[in-house]
C-alpha cells in the first residue's frame, strides 16, 4: 500500500504540473485571442471606414457620369482615331463632343452647357455649312477668311475694314458691295 500510495503521490504531483503548464497554455490562448479581437475589432472600424468612403466615392462617381467612345484605324502606318466624349457633372454642367486625329489633323466640335452660358466649338482647317441636297453653301470660313456666298444681311451697324456702316433714314444700315479684294460702301 505505500508503494501505491507514493504512485498515487506522482502521479498527482505530475497531474497538478500537467495541469499548471495548461493553465498557463490557457492563459497565453486566452491573450493570444484577445489579441485578435483587438485587432478583428479594429479592422471592422477600418472595414467600416472603408465601405463608407466607397459608398460616398460611388455617390461622387455617379454624380459625375460620363462616356468615352474611341475607334481607330491604321493601314500603312497612317492613323485615325475618332472619339466621342459625354459627360454630365451633378445636373448642373454637361459635355458633348467628336473629335477626330488623321495623323495630326485635327477636326471635331463640342457643346458645353453649363452654369447659365452655352458655348458650340468647332475645330477645323475650314468650316463649310450646306443645305440637305450639298449643293448651297452659304458661307464658309478657311484659315481667317470668311466667305458669304449670297447676299449679306446686316440688321444693325457693322465695322468692314475698321470702318463703321452708318444707318439710313429707317434705321437700316447703308447697303455693303463686297467685290473680290475691294470693298465698296455706299
Amino acid at each position: 500500500m505505500t508503494t501505491t500510495v507514493a504512485t498515487n503521490t506522482t502521479g498527482i504531483g505530475t497531474a497538478n504540473t500537467n495541469i499548471a503548464t495548461n493553465a498557463t497554455a490557457i492563459t497565453t490562448l486566452n491573450t493570444g485571442i484577445t489579441t485578435a479581437n483587438t485587432n478583428i475589432q479594429a479592422n471592422a472600424s477600418n472595414i467600416t471606414t472603408l465601405d463608407t468612403t466607397s459608398t460616398n466615392n460611388g455617390t461622387n462617381i455617379t454624380a459625375n457620369a460620363g462616356n468615352i467612345t474611341s475607334l481607330s484605324t491604321t493601314v500603312g502606318g497612317h492613323t485615325t482615331s475618332i472619339n466621342s466624349h459625354t459627360s454630365s457633372i451633378n445636373g448642373i454642367h454637361g459635355k458633348y463632343g467628336v473629335n477626330i486625329d488623321s495623323n495630326g489633323a485635327l477636326t471635331g466640335f463640342g457643346l458645353i452647357g453649363g452654369g447659365g452660358t452655352s458655348i458650340f466649338k468647332i475645330n477645323a482647317d475650314d468650316f463649310k455649312i450646306y443645305n440637305s441636297t450639298g449643293d448651297l453653301n452659304p458661307f464658309s470660313v478657311s484659315g481667317n477668311r470668311v466667305q458669304i456666298n449670297g447676299d449679306l444681311n446686316v440688321t444693325s451697324a457693322a465695322v468692314i475694314g475698321g470702318t463703321a456702316t452708318t444707318l439710313d433714314a429707317n434705321g437700316r444700315p447703308t447697303v455693303l458691295l463686297l467685290k473680290k479684294l475691294r470693298c465698296c460702301i455706299g
